[in-house]
């Protein structure tokens, strides 16, 4: 870019505040309305029951599904949840899906208030917005009652720790407070949060070149935090059950999505969709993505240390997932702040003072505000959008605020990135009063609610059991010398859709224990196969959709 270009717009940015207040309150609104609508789907109902188990039962140290021990997680994230069903008195589908919009919120505002101080209130502020209203993050995950965006808070919160009280020379605050949040980290999801403060704390130190910090006092506190939490939990679930089954599992979740799982093929495949899996999480702020690679942006990086300090946390540690081909996108989220602050850096500092940029940017906007005006106009039209209530209402009321976003846009006085964001939440709105409604049938059918609801009513919401063949899953580590560093075998409940197990525990406040010898008088669910030529007495017939397998509900005569 050519310093000619650099030229300031004459058109006044007004500070918008009045805009970004609305925008606010209509996230707000957006993110907690319609935790209730859909059935518990993905990985949401093994969530909610761990921890539902755990309340039920009252062992609040060792995870159990179907009361077996369950090894996938740490115990963190059920402790969270556990602790709203409390206080909500209540295990509805919007207890389970709160803990995703809290931690979403709460990494704004806390990526607001540490960061504002470095780079200003702008960028902080709207780095923040760009996280919150970033595509994938608003109308996916905040809708789901699942682990990653409580887990990126946690990382979140390790390594903007390191960076703030780095920068502040505070290093005894900075070792211990992110030693705290990785043994957090440790109990939430196991080996990452680990990994990423040794790449983060390696690279910083090499980086800033103060080696010296390694023997710092606070250090070998920070480390002694870490391992007196995490050790002090492992000690209390052996008393349980083994803790080495437990390492076995975690060990095993925390490398079966490499490539020493997956295979070369799979390397080379992701190696070149990883860079687009990426660019997917930044829509719709990756139009600013041109400004990194411009010569004032490179300058600034080198000579403001924040944005240093920033992007090295993403390159030391982005690789892991650039080389694991079982990557998933919302394993990256915890990046998304700091690329969101370089990108508002960028826009604040450069995109508005880059003329051309600037009218590119405008014309996008534009014919963004225009798409979606069209198509909030479209459905009131569409076959597919006429089940949902008040179509025609919704339709024409979106129609109108698009182009009343459209009016501030050819105002020219409104930071276009503000309008994208407002376009992104009042996007949302329309999602939750136009899609979500149509989408409930189907989520109802595919969770079987109907049949779930029958059963309920011949059983008379008495307790259910499990039975079936158990079954042995075989876990194993990467290795030395070709030798496995942990393996063992964990004894596993026959299958049963976490969602099924679920609704039945809810509705009866009894776990859906497995017993592997069945007894009389009591009501079991299995799989059909092992209850034909049985004594038993079938009382209810039914098919999961998705994969086709019948289960009976049966007693023994």
């Amino acid at each position: 870019m050519d310093s000619e270009n650099f030229i300031p717009n004459s058109r006044a940015h007004y500070p918008d505040v009045w805009l970004i207040t609305v925008i606010v309150v209509l996230l707000i609104i957006s993110l907690f309305t319609h935790l209730h609508y859909l059935p518990l789907r993905a990985e949401e109902p093994r969530r909610a029951l761990v921890a539902l188990e755990m309340e039920l039962s009252g062992n609040y140290i060792a995870p159990t599904i179907n009361g077996v021990f369950y090894y996938n997680k740490p115990p963190v994230y059920n402790w969270f949840l556990v602790a709203l069903y409390k206080l909500f008195g209540s295990y509805d589908e919007w207890v389970v899906r709160l803990p995703s919009v809290l931690s979403l919120l709460l990494t704004g505002v806390l990526h607001f208030y540490i960061f504002r101080r470095y780079v200003g209130a702008e960028v902080a502020l709207l780095s923040a917005l760009f996280y919150v209203t970033s595509a994938d993050i608003l109308f996916y995950f905040s809708l789901l009652g699942e682990i990653d965006l409580f887990y990126t808070l946690i990382v979140y919160a390790q390594i903007a720790a390191m960076l703030h009280y780095f920068l502040a020379g505070k290093y005894a605050h900075m070792f211990i407070v992110s030693g705290l949040m990785v043994a957090i980290g440790l109990l939430t999801k196991g080996l990452p949060s680990l990994l990423f403060q040794v790449f983060t704390g390696l690279a910083l130190l090499g980086l800033e070149r103060r080696w010296k910090l390694l023997f710092h006092w606070g250090h070998f506190v920070g480390v002694g935090i870490m391992v007196l939490v995490t050790g002090s939990y492992f000690v209390l679930y052996n008393q349980y059950n083994d803790v080495g089954l437990y390492f076995a599992k975690l060990l095993s979740e925390s490398t079966e999505r490499t490539m020493m799982e997956k295979g070369i093929l799979a390397q080379v495949q992701h190696l070149f969709t990883f860079p687009f899996m990426l660019l997917k999480l930044l829509m719709p702020y990756a139009v600013l993505l041109p400004l990194l690679f411009t010569a004032p942006m490179v300058k600034a990086v080198k000579e403001k240390a924040v944005l240093r300090l920033s992007l090295m946390f993403i390159v030391a540690n982005i690789w892991v997932y650039w080389l694991s081909p079982g990557t998933k996108d919302r394993y990256l989220y915890m990046f998304l702040p700091f690329l969101f602050l370089l990108l508002a850096y960028g826009w604040v500092h450069f995109g508005r003072a880059w003329q051309k940029y600037q009218k590119l940017l405008h014309y996008l906007t534009g014919g963004f505000i225009l798409l979606l005006a069209v198509a909030s106009l479209a459905s009131g039209f569409i076959p597919q959008t006429q089940m949902a209530p008040y179509v025609w209402f919704w339709a024409l009321l979106f129609l109108g605020l698009f182009l009343a976003v459209g009016y501030l846009w050819r105002s020219a006085k409104i930071d276009h990135v503000l309008l994208l964001a407002l376009c992104m939440v009042l996007l949302r709105l329309e999602f939750n009063t136009t899609i979500i409604p149509i989408q409930i049938p189907d989520f109802k059918a595919n969770a079987v609610i109907d049949d779930l609801n029958t059963i309920l009513d011949i059983t008379r919401r008495q307790p259910i059991y499990l039975a079936g063949n158990a079954q042995t899953l075989h876990v194993k580590t990467f290795g030395l010398g070709g030798k496995p560093l942990v393996e063992a075998d964990l004894m596993q409940p026959p299958p049963l859709l976490f969602r099924i197990s679920y609704y039945l525990t809810k509705a009866t406040r009894h776990i859906v224990q497995y017993m592997p010898n069945v007894e009389k008088g009591k009501y079991y669910l299995s799989e059909q196969p092992f209850a034909e030529g049985k004594p038993y007495r079938i009382l209810h017939r039914f098919t999961e959709p998705r994969t086709k397998v019948n289960y009976v509900l049966f007693e023994v005569e």
